[in-house]
């Protein structure tokens, strides 16, 4: 069972998710554009216009709910600024991390397409700005220009690859290797050449068990033990923003896979 904190914070998520959504806002606006909407990079300028215009614009403050799980709802949402996280709770209570959307980005197209309800939750990371398209335009658009629903059966080939890989961390992994695994995912070579590897702003220990599929006091305890070890470096930098330093990249890559 999570620590009380983290109920809490679940439970102010349902509590938003029960109040009107998000702050709608003026069409019209520069910000207002879906040129930078991966999935609509092929549909001519002039339709582009038409469906902007289609679209509902909402803005959402960070932790701010967009999509209830199991909610009705069947719009297509597009992300023009700022990023979102996608999110399942195991157990009622622990949450589980699917996947980072930031802009350029859409969610909502398979119960679009499907008519079927949500299949998990969709959170504000950052502050957001979000178009929403209505199911029945939103078919319509794959009907009238094929290169879109060629486009998005490549994403959902994408989404089955990667919750599949997804399932596989969280069913065949323990939650200390799947610690490790997301250690080894957040880092990148240092730049001083050495061969130690760093995360440059190490996330909160909630974020990461969330990736990890488990709760933010096994995250103390692996990498308390991992400092222990010297595998492991826990610095601050300049501005105060925690970094972690893998100084035996090789060790840690060998525990991950234990």
């Amino acid at each position: 069972m999570l620590v009380k904190t983290q109920e809490t914070d679940r439970k102010k998520t349902r509590n938003r998710a029960q109040n009107v959504r998000g702050e709608k806002t003026n069409s019209g606006s520069l910000e207002h554009r879906l040129d930078g909407i991966r999935l609509l990079e092929d549909v001519p300028a002039a339709v582009l216009r038409h469906i902007e215009e289609k679209c509902a614009w909402f803005e959402y403050e960070p932790d701010e709910v967009l999509i209830e799980q199991a909610e009705k709802s069947l719009d297509v949402s597009f992300i023009v600024l700022g990023s979102v996280r996608v999110t399942l709770y195991e157990d009622g209570d622990r949450e589980v991390y699917l996947a980072e959307l930031a802009a350029g980005d859409h969610f909502g197209e398979m119960a679009a397409v499907s008519g079927q309800e949500r299949s998990a939750w969709v959170v504000g990371k950052s502050r957001c700005l979000i178009a929403s398209l209505q199911r029945n335009d939103f078919l319509n658009l794959l009907r009238e220009i094929p290169s879109v629903a060629l486009r998005l059966l490549n994403d959902f080939a994408t989404i089955i690859r990667t919750l599949n890989a997804r399932v596989a961390e969280l069913s065949l992994l323990n939650p200390r290797q799947r610690i490790y695994t997301e250690l080894l995912k957040l880092s990148a070579p240092n730049t001083l050449g050495d061969g130690s590897w760093i995360i440059d702003s190490l996330p909160a220990h909630n974020e990461i068990a969330s990736w990890a599929g488990t709760d933010k006091q096994e995250i103390a305890v692996a990498i308390g033990a991992l400092t222990r070890d010297g595998i492991v470096e826990r610095r601050s930098n300049v501005g105060g923003i925690k970094t972690l330093l893998i100084k035996d990249h090789a060790k840690l890559r060998m525990l991950a896979s234990m």
